[in-house]
Formats: structure tokens, sequence, C-alpha cells
């Protein structure tokens, strides 16, 4: 891992080392299709580790395409399985499947759900402990991130997704990354009351969907 502590000085590199390292290859993340879709300077961090852990968590400047207003993404590991693919699949046919409800409503079930979200994103990183994929776009090679959430002070009024742009390719991405001095200071009882609430609202609603 020494070779890349110089980019990300918040790698956990012990337990990278000793958890993150591919066993295999993976089934979908191969060289070529890295190659096709942008990655090119930091391609060996996906061939050589599935998992790369952070410590402090690391923080990604994104754009919200619909109002162009800046926001901010957060990372406690970036995570490359084959289980990531997988399951980054199952979340855009769960959203598929909830914009096409909220099109048709009760006609629904008349009319046939437009998959092509399917084609047009590769899974690519789970942000696991904030319920959220990255994918890379296969039309512009641009890293976006999709997240679904519910208002947990009234969640009668349901379930919300949103697309965020986060870099225009991979390794733009990861030159994006970085650490804010305040993740090091010591969150108050009830900041971490507020943030376990938060992350235990967003686990159940990860285990719904999948």
């Amino acid at each position: 891992m020494e070779k890349y502590k110089k980019f990300w000085e918040a790698v956990d590199i012990e337990y990278t080392e000793k958890e993150g390292k591919r066993k295999e290859k993976s089934k979908y993340y191969t060289k070529e299709l890295l190659e096709k879709y942008g990655v090119k300077k930091y391609i060996n961090l996906v061939l050589d580790y599935e998992l790369i852990a952070f410590n402090p968590l690391l923080h990604c400047k994104n754009i919200d395409p619909e109002t162009n207003e800046e926001g901010e993404s957060l990372f406690s590991d970036l995570d490359f399985s084959d289980n990531v693919y997988e399951y980054g699949r199952k979340k855009l046919i769960w959203y598929s499947e909830k914009i096409h409800k909220q099109k048709y409503g009760k006609n629904a079930k008349k009319k046939e759900v437009n998959y092509e979200v399917l084609d047009s994103y590769i899974p690519f990183i789970e942000a696991s402990s904030y319920g959220s994929f990255v994918y890379i776009s296969k039309e512009t090679n641009r890293i976006v991130q999709f997240y679904s959430y519910s208002d947990l002070s009234d969640e009668s009024k349901g379930v919300y997704w949103k697309w965020v742009k986060l870099a225009e390719n991979f390794d733009e991405f990861i030159e994006k990354l970085y650490v804010d001095p305040k993740d090091n200071e010591e969150m108050s009882k009830e900041e971490k009351e507020k943030l376990t609430k938060f992350v235990d609202g967003l686990l159940e609603q990860l285990d719904e969907e999948r």
C-alpha cells in the first residue's frame, strides 16, 4: 500500500493491507472495462484492492445537476468488491421500479418497467455507512453518486432519492478526496446520538431494498 500513501494520508494502512487486498481477480472490474470507462492513473487501486478503509472519513465535494448547488459526500471506505457491482445493480432496479410506480400510480402493473438505467451506469463503490452507491456513467465516464433516504422525523413522507456528480472521471474523484481537520475533534453526546439514529435508519432501509 506504500505507493498510494502519498495520495491518501487518511488510509488505514494496516486494516486495508490485511482485509482489503483481493484474494482473486474481480469478475466484473477487469482492466479492459476500467480502461474503457476512464480509470487510468489509479487503475491498480481497483485491480489490487477490493476495500480501502479510511481513518478519519474522507470528503468529496459534489454538485446537484438539477439545482447546480454544491454539497459534500462522505466516505469511510472505498468498496470495490464484486458484491458492490451486484448490489449496485439491485439498487438501480429498485430505483427504476420506484420511478415507474410514481409515474403510473395504480396503473403501474399494466405498464412495462423501463430498466434502461441498468445499461447506462456501472456500479463502482458502495459508501456502506451512508446507504449510497457510486457509479461510472458509460456515456461520459463521470463519477456520480445515487442515494436514497427517508425523513426520519416523518417517515410517512416515504423515500426520497437523489443523484449528484462527484467528478468528471475516476482519477479526478480520487484526487478530490480530502480530510476535514474537524473530523479529528471529539463529537458531543448529542451529535453521536443523532449520527447513530441516522445511520441505523439508513441500514434498515438498505436491508429492505436487498
